[in-house]
């Protein structure tokens, strides 16, 4: 009969593996560090990425100053509008104003010498 508590349960133990090809562990991650930082030099270049989530609602709600709500009458309308809000992110105002506000919380996004465009 076989003692099914001495067996090796199924699933991923990293810990135990860890401790049983400590050395193999540290060679490859050595390899990885060696080989793939010359690469991430070489290689990588710098870049920036932004994105944007535009919520727009058909209907707005009410506010204090004016009692009349935007109501779009057509599909192509809310389109139009839809539009309009997801150019004006990349707008240059819009960016810089952005930049700036980030570079006064102690992140500056432009080097010396940079332009502002």
């Amino acid at each position: 009969m076989i003692d099914t508590a001495a067996l090796p349960k199924i699933g991923v133990k990293p810990l135990l593996s860890w401790r049983r090809h400590r050395h193999a562990g540290l060679v490859a991650a050595l390899l990885v560090i060696l080989i793939g930082t010359p690469i991430a030099w070489i290689k990588g270049q710098p870049r920036y990425l932004a994105t944007a989530t535009v919520e727009v609602a058909p209907r707005y709600m009410k506010n204090l100053r004016e009692d009349k709500e935007v109501d779009f009458q057509s599909n192509s309308q809310y389109r139009q509008f839809v539009e309009h809000q997801a150019r004006s992110v990349g707008r240059f105002d819009i960016m810089a104003a952005a930049i700036d506000a980030a570079a006064a919380r102690g992140h500056p996004w432009r080097m010396e010498g940079e332009s502002v465009r």
